[in-house]
């Protein structure tokens, strides 16, 4: 009597687990259901609208950008029109043209806005519009700066972590550098002990910052060429 006790109660409790397991299947299932459904009338109701605006320059051929594109692999001319997908009511787009010789142009768009957008640049005075040759990798040739390298050894781990910068390796490193590229025939070091002797880029705080502003792709629609006399001293680039 005992035993078949024991035995039934065994068989109930194993019920009563898959029974259990059955039912949190159940309810993790029906939560995920809606859960789906929840996410399926986010998407569908955050559709937005829209809308193909037909996109001019004046003048023409000028590198137009979105704000929300803003990095691009390559230049694209004003195309004849943008499609545009607003999420919100709220939501603006703003196209930007940008070309050799002209201030950029800004134009704001949102979901109401008139289809035909054109984008009126203003003439800078005393900057030509012609721009450079395309250069020839035969012929022309390409100053290096001198190459700032800093070697650092990184040591120790967790509250022993430290990193530490070899002065020596550092200048092998750039030496190296310097040689290996200097191998292509088109690139002329611009590094002698007479005229750049300590001349190091990383500690010309403003030519740092200007030459990581900017993008190589824009550098032939950028209203001004881009130079580095100004932030350079002539008497470390003559």
């Amino acid at each position: 009597m005992i035993m078949q006790t024991k035995k039934l109660t065994t068989k109930k409790r194993r019920f009563d687990r898959r029974t259990a397991v059955q039912a949190i299947i159940a309810s993790g299932t029906n939560r995920t259901t809606m859960m789906v459904l929840f996410l399926v009338m986010v998407i569908l109701s955050s559709c937005g609208t829209t809308r193909q605006f037909q996109v001019k320059t004046d003048p023409e051929d000028a590198l137009l950008l979105r704000r929300d594109k803003w990095s691009i692999d390559y230049p694209v001319k004003s195309p004849e029109n943008e499609k545009v997908t607003f999420l919100t009511k709220s939501d603006e787009y703003a196209f930007i043209a940008m070309k050799r010789g002209y201030v950029p142009d800004t134009v704001t768009v949102n979901r109401e806005s008139p289809a035909d957008v054109t984008l009126k640049m203003k003439r800078i005075e005393g900057v030509s519009t012609e721009l450079p040759p395309a250069p020839d990798i035969l012929r022309d040739k390409v100053l290096l700066l001198p190459l700032d390298v800093e070697f650092t050894w990184h040591k120790g781990v967790g509250a022993l972590d430290k990193y530490e910068t070899d002065d020596e390796q550092s200048a092998k490193c750039a030496d190296e550098l310097t040689r290996a590229l200097t191998g292509n025939p088109s690139i002329k070091a611009c590094r002698t002990p007479e005229e750049l002797s300590d001349f190091r880029v990383t500690q010309n705080d403003a030519l740092m910052s200007y030459l990581f502003s900017l993008n190589p792709v824009y550098l032939n629609y950028y209203p001004k060429p881009a130079v580095i006399g100004d932030l350079v001293s002539a008497d470390n680039l003559r």
